[in-house]
């Protein structure tokens, strides 16, 4: 039997050597993706949803610092409807130490004469000072008053961590924390819609570390999707 094997690059002659990850994403934004001249980061997909940075010169080295960096998602991608299916995923690395509460993704909204929409997802760093951080975890706010979701992913340190967030439209949330899964919260609540993206500011903190292969696909992704795209993004994110 043939076995099929998982290329981590694309090595096609004359392409950008990047990793191949689960095709048929909604949003798409990659490292190489950025106009590092300005402050465009751009949508790797059809749907041309680019962000536009606070400040150019994330593009540099994809550094957030924390108090002013941020980017913006011009429209709004499958992971702010809770009527469908959904998964975000995100490479990050906090700055630690840091704030205790940093935010990655935030489309939190409130319409008027309307409920609460939107959720946070943030990474929290919790210690005892004067000693060193000891804990933090990726958790998610989600802005409907009778559910919230907190520590979706294990602790860690200052190491780059692979994040996966999926939605299953009525019945729940799972969490995969280096391409395996964590946690699975079933709720039946829907949550209201929310705003586009926000990508290292929100509620919370600003974003103090470094966010990259910020992706959103309109359905669930399967376990080995999720394991093989964790593989391939290792090679850059050492």
């Amino acid at each position: 039997m043939r076995r099929h094997h998982y290329k981590a690059f694309d090595s096609s002659p004359g392409s950008v050597q990047r990793p191949i990850v689960t095709p048929a994403a909604s949003l798409r934004l990659e490292k190489f993706s950025a106009n590092s001249g300005g402050v465009t980061w751009h949508d790797l997909t059809a749907n041309a949803n680019n962000g536009t940075a606070s400040d150019a010169a994330i593009f540099a080295d994809f550094n957030f610092d924390g108090i002013v960096d941020n980017v913006q998602v011009a429209g709004v991608d499958p992971s702010a409807d809770f009527t469908k299916d959904w998964s975000l995923v995100v490479w990050y690395k906090r700055t630690i130490p840091g704030l205790e509460q940093s935010t990655i993704f935030d489309t939190r909204t409130v319409p008027a004469g309307g409920s609460a929409g939107g959720y946070t997802l943030r990474d929290n760093i919790k210690a005892t000072p004067p000693a060193p951080p000891v804990y933090d975890n990726f958790d998610m706010s989600v802005y409907n008053p009778t559910y919230q979701a907190p520590d979706m992913t294990p602790g860690t340190n200052a190491d780059w961590r692979f994040a996966v967030v999926t939605f299953e439209s009525g019945v729940g949330w799972k969490s995969y924390a280096e391409g395996v899964l964590f946690k699975t919260l079933n709720t039946a609540n829907i949550n209201g819609a929310g705003s586009p993206l926000r990508i290292g500011t929100g509620t919370y903190n600003k974003f103090d570390g470094y966010i990259d292969t910020v992706r959103v696909y309109p359905r669930l992704l399967s376990v080995d999707e999720i394991t093989r795209d964790y593989n391939a993004g290792k090679v850059e994110h050492p």
